[in-house]
């Protein structure tokens, strides 16, 4: 999908000024309470597709009206003035005199489905004959009526493509269920069946000579199941019958209707998303019969795959997902619905509430690291996915911070709640604390909070840096990297804001989440080989692989 936003207008629960999503990404989250009309957006996709060759069949009727305001419905385009100008020769010279004025200046292009008339910008009138005759390819000269009409023309031709290219290829699916032979997801047109998906799978499994690479398809698909079955040496067959999905687990070969519900949806769901490739894919709900663990398998492996998605949500587990994957608030007044791009904190906390969850429903993950704040998470993260890019976050463990002076808050013992301490093992029972050492000197004695944690989690469950901080792990070649520097020099004790000469206009402590993230980016295998972070790493992924 090429388009980086659209929006709706006049369609159901969408009123006349309509609601835009910004910022698409893959993966795009849809969520709100029951009847606020996160459903529209994906019935609007899907009957756009199903009228695409001739928007003009698109339905008009009471059903699809917005509070039967007799108005059609409209797509929104919003694209950026140096989009719509031509690019022809003959122009050149005057699309280049004016195309500094256009350059930044975004419109919201309304496309009338029923009648494919653009409705245009406010100040279109203002437009003068030379930036008119930048929007159009026919006339180098003309009558200020004859260009408006030749750029009005321009611009619907433009936006007709921009949609049939986008929209084109679509798959709609309402709900999750058992897909048997012969029945459908969805509608009874959809080209995703049981039938359909195991006769592919087939030829996946023996691809003909010329279509080997196929094969990796397969390969992805049995992967996948092997994750979910936790078994390595799963194996996927596909009968010459071509009627079932056979799985061989120690030798034991068994269909697929064997195993659970959750799982059988998910291997059917994700085989079709493997098959399909460069679609639009709606889904609807896709947690039913999924426990959370299942969600966030299933999140991972959209990733892996080639399309892009379009999904309405209650469940909490979707927005764990900050890889490619943008989140809208979907509220109504009980006039109509409006649309939030989730980007502040705030904004996912009234989501959560939304959808009747605690902070602890989130806590509920195989484990938990603690570390002190955002800049230690981006480090630590960095370091697992170069050792064991297998562990992911929000699926094998998840990171939370205890704040640096809030340790002393803080408690891991078990048996006994402290009177103003908060119990983290009562919210989970697998935990691992990762400490700065701080002190001058690696003589310094520890401080009493953390002498009392590593006395409640037990040795093998916390981890104390051996430098002053978790940013001695730091290597001369990393930072030298980010700074751009030579000659830099640094110890177990060195703090890092010392480092980094005034010239440079960098204040590490000011903004350590935003210039960690710099920094990770040149820490490599090599880095690793420093004090005893690959020794205490390796703690810790053997610890979480136990939580797993």
């Amino acid at each position: 999908m090429k388009l980086k936003g659209f929006g709706i207008s006049n369609y159901r629960s969408f009123d006349e000024e309509g609601i835009i999503l910004e910022d698409l990404k893959k993966i795009n989250i849809i969520i709100e309470k029951n009847n606020c009309g996160k459903s529209n957006i994906l019935r609007f996709l899907h009957t756009l597709n199903s009228n695409i060759k001739d928007f003009r069949n698109f339905p008009n009727d009471i059903q699809n009206q917005h509070r039967r305001n007799g108005t059609p419905s409209k797509i929104i385009i919003k694209l950026k003035g140096s989009e719509l100008i031509v690019q022809q020769d003959n122009l050149r010279r005057f699309r280049d005199w004016n195309y500094n004025v256009f350059l930044n200046k975004s419109w919201n292009l309304y496309y009338d489905l029923l009648s494919q008339e653009v409705n245009l910008p406010e100040d279109f009138e203002n437009l003068s004959n030379n930036q008119l005759i930048s929007f159009q390819g026919r006339y180098s000269s003309a009558p200020t009526e004859d260009l408006k009409k030749a750029v009005i023309e321009n611009w619907s031709n433009k936006i007709k493509s921009i949609i049939k290219l986008d929209f084109s290829d679509l798959i709609y699916i309402p709900h999750l269920r058992v897909i048997q032979e012969g029945h459908s997801f969805g509608d009874s047109n959809s080209s995703i069946n049981g039938s359909n998906i195991i006769s592919k799978m087939f030829a996946m499994q023996n691809p003909e000579i010329g279509h080997e690479k196929s094969r990796d398809k397969f390969n992805l698909i049995q992967n996948f199941v092997r994750e979910l079955i936790n078994n390595p040496e799963l194996k996927i067959e596909i009968p010459y019958t071509q009627k079932e999905i056979v799985l061989t687990i120690d030798g034991v070969r068994q269909p697929l209707d064997a195993f659970g519900t959750g799982i059988h949806q998910l291997v059917i769901l994700c085989s079709a998303l493997v098959i399909h490739e460069n679609s639009i894919v709606c889904i609807e709900e896709p947690e039913i019969h999924l426990h959370p663990e299942l969600q966030r398998k299933f999140l991972n492996f959209l990733h892996k795959t080639k399309n892009t998605y379009f999904i309405t949500t209650h469940s909490n587990t979707f927005l764990n997902s900050n890889n490619n994957t943008s989140i809208y608030h979907v509220k109504n007044d009980g006039l109509k619905s409006t649309i939030q791009l989730a980007t502040r904190n705030d904004t996912t906390f009234s989501i959560l509430n939304d959808l009747g969850y605690k902070s602890s429903d989130i806590l509920q993950t195989n484990g938990v690291v603690w570390v002190e704040g955002p800049s230690d998470r981006t480090y630590l993260l960095q370091w697992l996915k170069i050792l064991t890019p297998e562990l992911i976050e929000g699926i094998h463990f998840s990171i939370m911070f205890y704040g640096g002076r809030l340790l002393s808050h803080l408690s891991f013992e078990k048996e006994k709640v402290i009177s103003d301490l908060i119990p983290l093992l009562k919210l989970n029972q697998n935990a691992f604390v990762l400490m700065d050492r701080d002190g001058f000197t690696s003589k310094a004695k520890l401080a009493q909070t953390k002498q009392r944690v590593k006395a409640e989690i037990g040795e093998r469950n916390y981890w104390v840096t051996k430098g002053r901080e978790i940013e001695n792990y730091l290597t001369k070649k990393s930072l030298q990297g980010w700074l751009n520097l030579d000659n830099i020099t640094i110890d177990e004790n060195t703090k890092l804001e010392n480092l980094v000469p005034k010239s440079a206009k960098i204040k590490y402590n000011t903004s350590k989440s935003t210039y960690a993230k710099q920094i990770a980016e040149h820490i490599t295998i090599d880095d690793l080989e420093i004090l005893d972070l690959k020794t205490k790493l390796n703690q810790l992924i053997k610890t979480i692989t136990s939580w797993n």
